[in-house]
C-alpha cells in the first residue's frame, strides 16, 4: 500500500523525559522521524483539518488507519466521520467535547475492517 499524503523528516535532536530515566544507562533511543502530513482532510489518506482558531485535527482514511494499527500504533483515539457532513460544524462540536474533557474511544481494527 502506498501513501502519498505524508513525508518523513529526519529528526536531528532527540531528548529524553523523566519517563526515560527509569531505564538503564546503556539503553539507546532509536532513530525517530517526524511524520509531516501534506494531504487534504477527507480527500487524501492523511490530512489536517484546522478550525478557524487553528486547532488541528488529523483525519485519516481507512487505508491509513489500517497501516497505523498494523504498525503497532495502539493508542489512537477518535471516531468515524459521517459521510456528507459539514467538516467545520463537525470539528467544532468535537473541539467543544475536548474542551469539556470528554474522552474518545481507542480505535482498533475490528471496529472498521470486518468486511473490507
Amino acid at each position: 500500500m502506498q501513501i502519498l499524503s505524508i513525508k518523513f523528516k529526519k529528526i536531528n535532536l532527540i531528548t529524553s523525559s523523566g519517563n526515560f530515566e527509569v531505564y538503564p544507562n546503556d539503553v539507546v533511543l532509536p532513530s525517530f522521524r517526524e511524520m509531516v502530513v501534506t494531504g487534504i482532510a477527507k480527500k487524501d489518506d492523511f490530512g489536517i483539518y484546522s478550525l478557524p482558531n487553528n486547532y488541528p485535527f488529523l483525519v485519516v482514511s481507512y487505508k491509513a488507519l489500517k497501516i497505523l494499527l498494523n504498525k503497532n500504533c495502539n493508542n489512537i483515539q477518535g471516531q468515524q466521520i459521517p459521510d456528507n457532513i459539514d467538516l467545520e460544524s463537525y470539528f467544532q462540536s468535537i473541539y467543544i467535547k475536548i474542551q469539556n474533557g470528554d474522552d474518545f474511544p481507542y480505535l482498533h481494527e475490528s471496529m472498521f475492517f470486518k468486511n473490507k
